[in-house]
């Protein structure tokens, strides 16, 4: 038995955008590191933020295809977004986007979870 990807997942597994890695170590950059023990997902996602905004963002992802997909699209949807945008992106918006059905909408969660993280560890960093 196959599972079904949708066309958009499938494009992002494809032909990811953004993966690659960033210096962890540089103050400009935060890092999120999101993981489900129980399947053994893990996605890795970094942002460098400028003027508020996010202008360079990276991810390693471990996986399904739908998990590099989920970590794909939101490496992109968070790009030139300040903090109040990236509050705004949600599951159900990365969901709708990919097309993934209830089964699938954990890795749209664990993707959100590692840019909140890296965008946590980001402010940190700013921190005296």
């Amino acid at each position: 038995m196959s599972v079904p990807y949708s066309e958009s997942v499938l494009e992002h597994f494809r032909n990811p955008k953004n993966a690659g890695r960033l210096a962890r170590q540089d103050f400009d950059v935060g890092t999120g590191d999101a993981r489900i023990d129980a399947s053994g997902e893990r996605i890795v996602l970094q942002v460098r933020v400028a003027s508020g905004r996010v202008r360079e963002a990276r991810f390693k992802a471990f996986g399904c295809p739908v998990t590099i997909a989920c970590a794909s699209f939101v490496s992109e949807a968070a790009l030139d977004r300040d903090s109040v945008q990236l509050r705004r992106l949600g599951e159900s918006q990365v969901a709708q986007r990919l097309q993934l059905d209830h089964d699938q909408r954990p890795l749209a969660r664990l993707a959100l979870r590692a840019l909140k993280e890296a965008c946590e560890d980001f402010d940190a960093k700013q921190r005296p």
